[in-house]
């Protein structure tokens, strides 16, 4: 019998993650044991729960995009053979099981049922936080720039109040008038880009968002390559008329952007500038992002 330990984040930032877990509590058919549910207390618990866990075979997130990313984070912290990842959607926006094709929790159950998982490409995170070095594991995407640091004035709230089309705009708004751009130096697979740059993102895939709009052009979780978009400083009046492309990542072929694969990036900027991993605020630059091949199983759909 597979072991399963339950993680659950019960309020997400007025996320439903309580009420996901008790939904699949009603519906999973195995007996769950008192010992393997632990509800999360802190920001980054998860993480430590997940990291400290012995002995199961999978370890599912109950909560939103940032629940999942620190369960992750928390396995990658575990020696090898790692257990499982299998994520049920109970947060504001939900785009790591949207990307693995889980769109209910009755999803979520049939493959968990079924015990059907894939190994996926992620990314380590090399930073720093309140000025020592840290790290953590990404599943979808790396922001440094704008993008990070609107989301941390903005947060994910704006999502519960204006649902995640409408927030991507006022985000993209909001950065375009409150960033100062900064020089970025970046060094990648050998390369090099430095100039004043408004933001960059590193993508582990076509991860599409719950609109079913590209945020960047195809590839796969298990490619073995990372895609970069370097988004150099324009004037304010440029970036507002390209601001729909913007909020969507549709910018990748305005005149200035760069877009290219990598296996590993060096961000450097002067100041420093803050990150956003899996939409959730993280650390600041310098900072060293490097593909892991194949280094998670996680619960899927077939792709």
């Amino acid at each position: 019998m597979t072991k399963i330990l339950y993680v659950i984040n019960r309020n997400p930032f007025r996320g439903h993650g309580n009420e996901v877990w008790m939904k699949f509590r009603s519906l999973w058919p195995e007996k769950v044991r008192p010992e393997d549910i632990i509800m999360t207390r802190w920001p980054g618990h998860a993480r430590d729960i997940a990291a400290r866990s012995k002995g199961y075979d999978v370890i599912a997130s109950f909560g939103g995009d940032g629940t999942a990313s620190d369960v992750l984070s928390g396995i990658m912290d575990h020696k090898e053979p790692r257990p499982a990842l299998a994520i049920f959607p109970g947060g504001t926006t939900n785009l790591m099981t949207y990307n693995l094709g889980i769109r209910s929790i009755e999803d979520g159950i049939e493959l968990l049922r079924q015990g059907y998982t894939r190994f996926f490409d992620i990314m380590r995170v090399d930073c720093r936080v309140n000025g020592r070095p840290s790290h953590k594991y990404s599943f979808l995407a790396c922001n440094a720039g704008f993008a990070a640091i609107s989301y941390r004035m903005l947060g994910p709230w704006m999502e519960h109040f204006f649902g995640s089309r409408l927030a991507r705009y006022l985000r993209a708004i909001m950065g375009i008038v409150m960033y100062r751009p900064t020089h970025v130096t970046m060094r990648y697979d050998g390369q090099e880009y430095s100039g004043y740059t408004k933001a960059v993102l590193i993508g582990n895939a076509e991860w599409i968002l719950e609109d079913d709009l590209p945020a960047t052009p195809v590839m796969g979780f298990d490619d073995g390559e990372l895609n970069v978009t370097i988004i150099p400083a324009q004037t304010k009046l440029r970036d507002f008329s390209n601001i729909s492309k913007v909020a969507v990542g549709r910018n990748i072929k305005e005149k200035g952007v760069l877009y290219f694969p990598a296996k590993q990036s060096e961000i450097k900027s002067n100041p420093p500038t803050g990150l956003a991993i899996d939409g959730e605020f993280y650390g600041t630059t310098p900072a060293t992002i490097t593909l892991c091949p194949r280094a998670i199983k996680v619960v899927s759909a077939k792709m």
